[in-house]
């Protein structure tokens, strides 16, 4: 999974008039402010109409907040868990606050996870047979 986060913010204006009039940020950026703005000139409202990203983007997401999650989140391992809140239903800050009580069982099937969770004794004392 990569931590790479483009976005492609549309002037919102020109989209209304069928024009799509846009471009591609690639985040975290350190001048986003002045890449929307050569963006969207004049106007104030924009629409994020695509991205690629390991979790999902509304149209409306904040760029502040997608500048932060990009900055913050530095590892894949750390991307994957908080891609799966956000998967989940949760939204960005709670994902970011609580990513790390997410636990990733990497290349093992149910059986194995199921295994491990015993040793690691998370059901309790259980017998032998």
């Amino acid at each position: 999974m990569t931590n790479e986060i483009r976005i492609y913010v549309a002037k919102l204006a020109k989209y209304n008039e069928g024009i799509l009039k846009g471009a591609w940020i690639n985040l975290p950026a350190a001048d986003l402010w002045e890449q929307v703005r050569a963006i969207l000139g004049d106007e104030e409202e924009y629409a994020i109409h695509d991205f690629e990203a390991p979790f999902h983007i509304s149209e409306y997401a904040s760029l502040d907040d997608l500048n932060g999650i990009a900055t913050h989140i530095t590892n894949d391992y750390d991307m994957e868990r908080f891609a799966f809140l956000v998967y989940q239903g949760y939204d960005y800050d709670y994902a970011f606050q609580n990513y790390e009580d997410v636990t990733c069982y990497r290349n093992m099937n149910l059986e194995e996870v199921a295994a491990e969770m015993v040793e690691e004794g998370l059901f309790g004392d259980i017998a032998d047979n």
